[in-house]
């Protein structure tokens, strides 16, 4: 095997295992400013070879994923996978409504979604809150929703 191309490899997959971590849209950046500099120093016959198994694994299908209410409930499974690691007592939710899925004009997404939980003191409490995710489904932000 060539050296560039094992370091290559070592590389790449350090950075598949960070973007596991961390957004993902950074992580892609970096990966394809490395396969240009990996594709500049190789000889031509492994270059094309590198770039033939790439197009076979297609990166985007594998870390976009669709930001929609579900059929069943209306909910949307990447907030509620969120909240589920981020809310302070997350078996508490009770969901009382969601809101359809709006896609921006920046291409990021809004639902708001109405729930009873267990606030820090361990009383009841009806949240009213709007998430923003980004384009490949990742929680950005959560805000109060002002109606």
């Amino acid at each position: 095997m060539n050296l560039y191309l094992g370091l290559f490899l070592v590389v790449w997959v350090v950075l598949i295992l960070v973007g596991l971590k961390y957004k993902w849209s950074i992580v892609q950046s970096l990966l394809g400013g490395l396969l240009a500099a990996a594709l500049a120093m190789m000889p031509l016959s492994l270059a094309v070879s590198a770039i033939s198994e790439q197009e076979t694994k297609p990166i985007v299908a594998e870390t976009k994923e669709a930001v929609l209410n579900s059929s069943y409930d209306g909910s949307v499974h990447q907030v509620e996978e969120w909240l589920g690691k981020n809310f302070n007592d997350a078996k508490s939710i009770e969901r009382i409504e969601w809101s359809k899925v709006v896609k921006t004009e920046q291409g990021n997404y809004v639902v708001r979604y109405k729930f009873r939980a267990k606030n820090e003191t361990g009383g009841m409490e009806i949240y009213n809150k709007a998430f923003i995710l980004g384009s490949t489904g990742i929680v950005l932000s959560m805000t109060d929703y002002k109606s």
